[in-house]
């Protein structure tokens, strides 16, 4: 054996050995979901302290401290790419979520007798958007997440429900 194959069979044992000491890839981690009403002021028992801007303008909402629903209230969950959106370039996800019939149940009984409530969408503890819940069309109420610019965040939550 030559001293240029010695070397590349040494090459090669040390490569392997390397690479089986490397920690396998590890899946990302399931994003955890949760839908929490809005409110208007701050409540101490009801609401976080702090509150968040869910539009263009200046004021603050309050969102639950506990969410009304969560990944088991989903039961399935799409991404699209609605690239260019609102002057922000590149591409951007919207995440439209189904909920059980079960979960449209609950949303219905914890509105209370209002005609329209405000349901925030957090994945991770991070607010990524808000609907509209009207509880005469509760059927209809599908809540969105986005305009996300990561893929492989919008595939990470998408596959949460898979």
């Amino acid at each position: 054996m030559t001293r240029l194959m010695r070397v590349a069979v040494a090459f090669v044992v040390v490569a392997s050995a390397v690479v089986a000491q490397q920690p396998a890839d590890k899946p990302p981690a399931k994003a955890v979901v949760e839908f929490r009403w809005l409110e208007n002021s701050p409540d101490k028992i009801l609401t976080e302290k702090e509150g968040i801007r869910t539009t263009c303008g200046s004021e603050l909402m309050y969102p639950h401290k506990k969410p009304v629903l969560t990944n088991a209230d989903v039961f399935w969950a799409e991404a699209k790419n609605h690239g260019q959106v609102m002057g922000l370039k590149g591409d951007h996800y919207m995440i439209t979520f189904r909920l059980t019939n079960a979960a449209q149940l609950t949303l219905a009984a914890s509105a209370g007798d209002v005609k329209v409530k405000e349901l925030a969408v957090f994945v991770d503890g991070k607010y990524w958007g808000t609907s509209i819940y009207r509880p005469g069309k509760a059927a209809d109420h599908v809540p969105h997440a986005g305009f996300i610019s990561s893929k492989a965040e919008a595939e990470r939550i998408v596959a949460a429900f898979k």
